[in-house]
């Protein structure tokens, strides 16, 4: 491939040779000179007349292209040809080669129109088919006239460059051929290598291949149409689509151009603000492609946008030519052939530009320097293209042989790992069999003790209650004062005794005891009522221990409901255990404190306080301090047991604790309208 364009290059160098190549006598007989007519308004006869060289002003055509940028003005060339010695004339061809000019009148001296023709007209008004405009002319034999000179009126849309070549008949044969040779194999490359791209893309499934092609196929699209091939072949009468198909086209490929970019170097992913850069860049111009649509639609040209597109161009490839330079440092592949082909495109671009802008001459050089910028930057992506095919391949080489190998050394573990899986499940089954069987032991035992429980105290409950209800009923006949301060005593043990023997009922009916629990049935309650209540009949049943009763006085305590009957096994199992870890004549403290969306009742006590260690485990079932294993009996499920009763209040229990100071236990409850 990059022969095939080195070769392309040296045809080139030998175009401009040959086009730069002139008879001697064309340069010492003729002489061209131009008017600027600024009010775009003055016919032939209004010329200034050919004398006035303050009007007319001469110009080498060989050395520079005549050039006025962006105008509006209409420009005549006049073209003064010298008599040759021969007897017989001599064929001249005259080339105007800017295919974009959209109207061309050809006089002669007498101010007769001989041809009138432009981009804007069908290409059967040309005098001479080809690319560009061409005037066969024949140059006067001295024995008939001294000289002949003819006018060109020159009208454009966008920029007035009016690159003028002036031949011999087998010279503008020879230099016709000559260009016919390069662009046929300079459009030959641009497809070849859209296709070849075209081509890998599928088969290496790479998004930048396929992107490039049709960059590729764009460009190559605009090449043909700034050339005026494809007006001259595919569509010669579509005359708004003349004018801006060439500029179109170049918008197109530089938003490929852009998408490109960000594909080949990851941009997204290594660059993401240079990538946000390139997607806002890419968005103003597909902005642009979108208003020279609507122009073809529209009453006004899109030649308006060609500013737009040309003033933008250096920037967008700027940016390409930052994010390339950018990944060159950062040592990603291929990087330094990427960033020399889009450098060397930039450069030809920026040429461009100051030749539209008229900031540098125009030159036969200059009219081709794209063309030529593209095959270098054809060159050196061809490279990275290339560069990166090897690469892309030698990663899954080496994927493959690390695959290969990290296979072997997994049949290698593989025995290994069954080895040790298979005593993995060995010891596994052991641990399950030791779990299991420790677990029906220990439901073994529970079983057992709560059947002791049922069968040990279903009697003494019921001679309990059957005494409690005589001396009631004692009470009732013998109203003295020593038997009445013993009612609120035996009421308290009738209730106390009534709810054990439920919970022994249920407990031996349905095996365990924590079903009881899971969905309470709550009912509004006064609290501080409700818990004084219960203090009251604890001090009763430890009277061996100070129970104190603490609330704020004017406070709101009916926003609560509870399931009197478990949130009272609750508070007792606290108290019960505040009692239990403290010595007597200790103080319990019962306190309770509510807000506007809960209530703290705080159980504190003055005893042996639980160690920091054993404060994570302390609501587990079945958990009890080492320290007090044989000293006070208990199973460990009063607390777990708490915890769950307050849960199901939407609650929740916390614990401050320090050894050998005392613990304070806080039921937390919330307020009816706070409730989940």
């Amino acid at each position: 491939m990059n022969i095939v364009l080195l070769l392309v290059f040296n045809v080139f160098l030998f175009t401009i040779s040959q086009a730069n190549a002139n008879d001697s006598w064309l340069i010492d007989n003729i002489e061209v000179a131009f008017f600027e007519d600024k009010t775009a308004q003055l016919s032939f006869h209004q010329l200034p007349s050919p004398e006035n060289q303050a009007d007319w002003q001469t110009y080498d055509y060989l050395a520079q292209d005549l050039n006025f940028a962006q105008t509006d003005s209409l420009v005549w060339l006049r073209v003064h040809i010298a008599c040759q010695i021969q007897q017989e004339q001599a064929l001249y061809f005259i080339e105007i080669a800017n295919p974009n000019l959209k109207r061309i009148g050809f006089y002669d001296q007498t101010g007769q129109r001989l041809n009138q023709t432009g981009a804007n007209y069908s290409p059967e008004t040309k005098p001479f088919f080809a690319l560009n405009f061409v005037y066969p002319v024949t140059a006067p034999s001295c024995a008939q006239t001294d000289s002949q000179t003819y006018f060109f009126q020159i009208e454009t849309a966008g920029r007035m460059l009016v690159p003028l070549r002036i031949n011999s008949a087998e010279q503008f044969q020879r230099k016709h051929i000559t260009s016919q040779i390069f662009y046929a194999i300079y459009y030959g490359i641009l497809v070849t290598v859209a296709i070849y791209f075209l081509i890998f893309s599928i088969i290496l499934r790479q998004p930048s291949f396929f992107y490039y092609s049709l960059f590729t196929a764009t460009a190559l699209v605009a090449f043909m149409s700034d050339n005026g091939l494809l007006r001259l072949y595919i569509w010669p009468n579509a005359v708004a689509w003349n004018e801006i198909s060439a500029l179109f086209s170049y918008t197109l490929a530089v938003v490929l151009g852009l998408q490109v970019t960000r594909s080949f170097l990851s941009t997204a992913k290594f660059y993401p603000l240079l990538d946000r850069v390139i997607l806002i860049m890419g968005g103003y111009y597909l902005i642009l492609i979108v208003l020279f649509i609507v122009s073809l639609f529209s009453s006004w040209s899109g030649t308006i946008l060609f500013p737009f597109v040309w003033l933008s161009a250096p920037l967008a490839g700027l940016i390409i030519v930052l994010v390339a330079f950018k990944a060159y440092l950062n040592k990603q592949k291929s990087a330094g052939l990427y960033l020399l082909a889009w450098l060397s495109l930039w450069g030809g671009v920026c040429l461009v530009i100051l030749v539209v802008y008229d900031r540098i001459p125009a030159s036969f050089w200059t009219e081709h320097i794209l063309m030529l910028s593209s095959l270098v930057e054809l060159m050196f992506l061809s490279l990275a293209m290339a560069d990166k095919i090897y690469l892309t391949r030698k990663e899954k080489e080496d994927a493959l042989q690390l695959a290969l190998k990290s296979d072997q050394q997994r049949l290698q573990l593989l025995s290994e790992s069954e080895m040790k899986l298979k005593k993995a499940v060995e010891e596994k089954t052991y641990d399950i069999q030791q779990t299991l069987s420790n677990e029906v032991e220990r439901h073994n035992q529970f079983k057992k003790l709560t059947d002791l429980v049922s069968h040990e105290f279903r009697n003494p409950l019921y001679l309990m209650l059957a005494r409690l209800e005589l001396l009631e009923k004692l009470t009732n006949n013998h109203k003295t004062i020593q038997i009445t301060r013993l009612n609120p005593h035996l009421t308290v043990i009738k209730q106390a005794g009534e709810k054990l023997k439920q919970l022994l009922y249920e407990w031996d009916e349905q095996g365990k005891l924590k079903e009881l629990f899971l969905v309470p049935k709550k009912k509004p309650v006064e609290l501080a009522p409700f818990v004084k209540k219960l203090c009251d009949d604890a001090q009763m049943l430890y009277p061996e221990h100070q129970i104190e009763y603490q609330y704020q006085q004017g406070a709101v305590y009916s926003n609560f409901e509870l399931d009197k009957d478990l949130f009272k096994i609750a508070l007792f199992n606290l108290i019960d255990n505040a009692c239990k870890y403290s010595a007597k004549g200790s103080l319990v403290s019962v306190a309770v404190q509510p807000s506007p969306t809960q209530a703290q009742i705080a159980v504190c006590d003055q005893g042996s306080g639980i160690a920091p260690e054993e404060m994570p485990h302390l609501f587990e079932d079945y958990f009890r301090s080492p320290r007090h294993k044989n000293t006070i009996q208990g199973l460990g499920l009063g607390l777990a047991l708490v915890k769950q009763i307050i849960q199901g209040h939407d609650g929740e229990v916390k614990l401050e604790s320090k050894l050998n100071k005392g613990s304070c236990f806080y039921l937390i409850l919330p307020t009816h309208k706070e409730k989940r």
